[in-house]
């Protein structure tokens, strides 16, 4: 449909993605037709709030990449951070008023929530490996699924946890090929993600479910491609 990472609003009918001129776009997906939501800059990984209202953006500044918030319709933008950490928007919150943002400089503080009002950040506690902003909350906001190093193996897998990092179990983790990008259902009992056959020349993703009750996995090879969004 589009160029590069997008994001569909709460009701499916709107897509929010980054262009090929690094500026973030809106498709009306009933006709197809699309505006410009921010002019020519370095705009990446559009996140629409639970909702409906706002987007939550990575935007490349002098200091690196920094978080922003702004009024779907591309009024209000404002910064959530100001600093060289290299943060890049990971997930709202099902409230809808805070962003998780995940650093690419590593450190002590790869996830922190920001509040969309201001205040205090919150360092998140279950991460080790920085740079990886696919980061999904529950929709009861009790429980964060996230994609980490597992230790002694060759490849990352997909964890949950609780936001403070206890109660982390690992749920989906294969020998050779790659299993990431975690997308809780908005019932909360399944959780899409995405597998890279690297068997290939050229590597294909191919998606499935895990059921978060029983763990039952369910392939979806008819279907190529990463699932980026839920339809309630």
């Amino acid at each position: 449909m589009v160029f590069g990472q997008g994001s569909l609003s709460p009701d499916g009918t709107e897509l929010v993605y980054s262009g090929a001129d690094n500026r973030l776009y809106v498709m009306n997906i009933p006709t197809g037709q699309s505006f410009a939501l921010t002019k020519a800059t370095f705009d990446s990984r559009p996140l629409w709030s639970p909702d409906g209202t706002r987007i939550a953006f990575s935007r490349l500044t002098e200091k690196g990449y920094n978080i922003f918030v702004m009024d779907k319709d591309g009024r209000n933008v404002r910064a959530l951070t100001d600093n060289t950490d290299n943060f890049m928007a990971g997930g709202w919150t099902p409230d809808g008023q805070k962003v998780i943002g995940v650093s690419a400089q590593g450190g002590g503080n790869p996830a922190q929530i920001f509040d969309v009002g201001g205040g205090t950040a919150q360092t998140l506690n279950f991460i080790r490996q920085p740079g990886d902003d696919n980061i999904s909350i529950s929709p009861d906001g009790q429980w964060v699924a996230f994609t980490d190093k597992v230790p002694g193996r060759m490849t990352p897998g997909i964890f949950v946890s609780r936001l403070d990092g206890t109660e982390q179990r690992l749920l989906v983790q294969l020998d050779t090929w790659s299993a990431g990008l975690p997308l809780w259902s908005p019932d909360g009992d399944w959780l899409a993600f995405s597998v890279v056959n690297t068997d290939f020349m050229q590597p294909e993703s191919i998606p499935a479910l895990v059921n978060l009750k029983t763990c039952q996995v369910v392939p979806l090879p008819h279907l190529k491609g990463e699932i980026r969004g839920w339809v309630k």
